[in-house]
């Protein structure tokens, strides 16, 4: 168990509570046998590593949603998702699980939300634990989301072993074993971008098997809305603006070369590590990259393509299976954010220029009623009591 808000800084020390598997309930008020609630549980993103509930205000939805509002949280990073093959890692979904089943009271409906949702969805244990599903930020098979690759969990495990001078055939499970957290978290951020090795992983118990069509399909036992923003890689693409400082990039734009070398080391790497200089000539020519005069549009046009890589193309693909797969008392439903809130603090500079649409999570303001809460004085209060 680990972290309430992340499992390392940026020098990969650790930090935070181990004591993390707590809940926050707000509730409307008159909640009865006679008077039953919706709940929504919130399960936040984070790519599996980062992350925390205690940063979710639950009433503003509350109360002007009438419904009562869980935010959860669950172990993650090595602690919630290090797989040593059959049977082992998922730790943090089973967390998110054991959440679900907690709050499923018998007078109350269930809703669930965000984050691991669409894996939720497909394991056979849920049947019955909830009746739909908000699913934002890519789902279970986003490029980013998913056990993808055999030799790449192998590569870490051996990493482990290495490091502490293990056998290669003790499991690393036993080579941590007499470790203590911080000795575990100075190998705990892989160096190596953009692999995250603490994923889900097809375990035969979580998941019934390798994700396979009829496994895929389960998510048609609930109703489902998914979506996606209008700009979600608009913060990633201007990070990226800081490494070309000769070009100016934060105030010029990208060059066409910046750009084939970021698609190289970022998305082309994970999507095909085997071709990578194919895949970038097969990307600049899909997204005209080649074509633009001005490195701003350029910039703008990556942001594009990442976003729908990392994000839009998976949640169409869903939403379509989940259309023609569910069945006939089950919806499905859409959403299309693109409100351009007001930018945010972050360590790098994001220039206005490149913000064009609506930044990946900027969507959880609007659904949590942050920005009606900061014009009501009554919610601005917060709340009276916790539970």
């Amino acid at each position: 168990m680990r972290s309430e808000t992340n499992h390392a800084d940026n020098t990969g020390t650790p930090f935070g509570s181990e004591d993390c598997l707590h809940l926050d309930i707000t509730v409307p008020g008159e909640v009865n046998s006679n008077n039953k609630k919706a709940v929504m549980i919130w399960i936040h993103g984070g790519g599996y590593t980062t992350g925390a509930k205690n940063i979710y205000f639950g009433a503003p939805l509350a109360v002007t949603g009438d419904v009562i509002v869980v935010a959860i949280n669950y172990r993650l990073g090595l602690l919630g998702f290090l797989s040593n093959g059959t049977g082992t890692g998922n730790f943090g979904l089973w967390d998110q699980r054991a959440a679900i089943i907690w709050n499923s009271l018998p007078y109350l409906e269930n809703l669930q939300e965000l984050g691991s949702v669409s894996a939720q969805m497909m394991s056979p244990h849920n049947t019955g634990l909830f009746q739909r599903a908000i699913v934002e930020s890519g789902s279970l098979f986003s490029p980013w989301g998913w056990h993808v690759s055999q030799n790449n969990l192998h590569k870490y495990q051996n990493n482990i072993r290495e490091q502490y001078e293990c056998s290669d055939d003790m499991s690393v499970y036993t080579c941590l074993s007499d470790k203590t957290i911080e000795e575990i978290f100075s190998i705990a951020a892989p160096t190596q971008a953009p692999y995250n090795y603490f994923i889900p992983f097809p375990d035969e118990d979580f998941f019934s098997e390798d994700i396979v069509a009829e496994v895929y399909n389960l998510s048609g036992r609930f109703d489902l809305l998914q979506g996606f923003n209008g700009q979600e890689m608009q913060a990633s693409a201007a990070y990226y603006l800081s490494f070309y400082p000769a070009e100016d990039a934060v105030n010029n734009g990208l060059s066409l070369d910046s750009i084939k070398g970021i698609l190289e080391s970022a998305e082309c790497a994970m999507a095909a590590p085997l071709s990578t200089k194919l895949c970038v000539e097969f990307l600049v020519d899909l997204y005209q990259l080649d074509q633009f005069t001005d490195n701003q549009q350029r910039a703008i046009a990556y942001s594009h393509l990442s976003g729908e890589l990392n994000f839009n193309v998976d949640s169409v693909r869903k939403l379509m299976d989940h259309s023609e797969h569910s069945s006939s008392s089950q919806s499905t439903y859409a959403y299309y954010f693109t409100e351009l809130t007001p930018p945010v603090a972050l360590p790098f500079q994001v220039p206005d220029w490149i913000r064009v649409s609506a930044d990946h999570f900027t969507e959880a303001g609007f659904v949590f009623g942050g920005y009606q809460a900061a014009k009501d004085d009554k919610l601005k209060e917060g709340p009276t009591s916790s539970l």
